[in-house]
């Protein structure tokens, strides 16, 4: 995970870092959209730092210290977002995207805990 990579390319493993993930997409925060998106820092207040430096009318910014957690879910909800765009080109309708979203969410969750737990 970058977590793990930047300290060591940084050679500096005590350097604080932040991990900013979405979803969001560039346009639709031109366009003035509403967007939400986490920071996550094992340091509280540089994690609150960003959160203050982000946010604007448009754009949630929520704080949290699960870094691994953060960046595990990121990577996942890619997978779930293609896996929703198969479902909405097949035109599979309503209760499957429900479905595909309920499940992928709960092995989502599944995951990051199994993999965060690993690493207390």
């Amino acid at each position: 995970m970058m977590s793990q990579i930047i300290p060591r390319a940084l050679r500096n493993l005590r350097q604080p870092y932040i991990v900013l993930s979405g979803p969001s997409f560039e346009l639709e925060l031109m366009n003035n959209l509403p967007t939400a998106m986490v920071v996550a820092s094992k340091d509280k207040k540089l994690a609150k730092a960003a959160q203050q430096l982000l946010a604007s009318t448009n754009l949630r910014i929520s704080t949290s210290s699960d870094v691994t957690g953060v960046e595990i879910a990121g990577a996942l909800k890619n997978v779930l977002a293609i896996a929703a765009g198969i479902v909405e080109g097949m035109n599979l309708g309503n209760n499957s995207m429900a479905a595909l979203v309920a499940q992928g969410c709960s092995e989502i969750r599944w995951l990051a805990t199994k993999v965060t737990l690993s690493y207390i």
